[in-house]
């Protein structure tokens, strides 16, 4: 999406359109128009101070998303004085806010729960064909809520891929296993050291085949 597009949806960036605001990035309300009609959106605006430092992971919150199609990712601009993610608006804003809202019903509470679980295993990928990508800052603030309730992951910020499907089930099996309540069932430090070498050599194995691969094969 053209940076003037972007302008004009967030009148500019202004003051009255933010709807957020992080140490990295301000975010803002925006109405784009298209041949249907017009969509609602937040407009991610990384901070130019930060061009060269933290475009890395601004990027990848949405490399991670567009690659694996994720609905509430709708465009994005890369320009040379600005960088910017366009998502579907949440117009319920973020999970954190209704935690200790009673009107927020058990019912509803259990969907929202599925739809977080649901994404995340599709994201780690353990029983389809595809490389499991861990997101690494799960928690209500990146939480997004719509209209309908429904909730969907954003901050992918922090999210790293390219994890053998085997090498992340290793290693999971053995870390719930060190969480077990009783202690007696807990593995011993040698049996961890174990899993954990398994799960690298899974990792490394699939890291050196896919590194062949012809690159219209990936």
């Amino acid at each position: 999406m053209s940076l003037e597009d972007i302008k004009s949806s967030t009148q500019n960036f202004s003051v009255d359109n933010t709807i957020g605001r992080g140490g990295s990035r301000n975010v803002y309300k925006g109405v784009a128009s298209h041949a249907n009609g017009h969509t609602i959106t937040a407009a991610k605006r990384l901070d130019r101070r930060l061009f060269g430092h933290k475009e890395t992971g601004f990027f990848r919150e949405l490399d991670i998303p567009l690659k694996y199609k994720h609905e509430n990712v709708i465009g994005f601009c890369d320009d040379e004085i600005e960088k910017i993610i366009l998502h579907d608006f949440a117009s319920r804003g973020r999970l954190d806010g209704y935690l200790s809202d009673p009107s927020l019903t058990w019912v509803m509470r259990l969907k929202i729960c599925i739809d977080i679980a649901s994404g995340l295993n599709f994201l780690h990928a353990t029983d389809v064909n595809q490389e499991v990508v861990i997101h690494r800052d799960i928690k209500s603030s990146n939480i997004l809520i719509f209209d309908d309730w429904k909730a969907k992951i954003t901050g992918f910020g922090l999210s790293f891929e390219q994890v053998d499907p085997q090498s992340f089930v290793t290693f999971a099996r053995i870390a719930y296993q060190c969480l077990h309540h009783k202690r007696e069932r807990r593995p011993k430090a040698g049996e961890v050291v174990i899993q954990l070498k398994r799960a690298l050599e899974f990792n490394e194995d699939h890291e050196l085949w896919e590194s062949k691969l012809p690159r219209d094969y990936k």
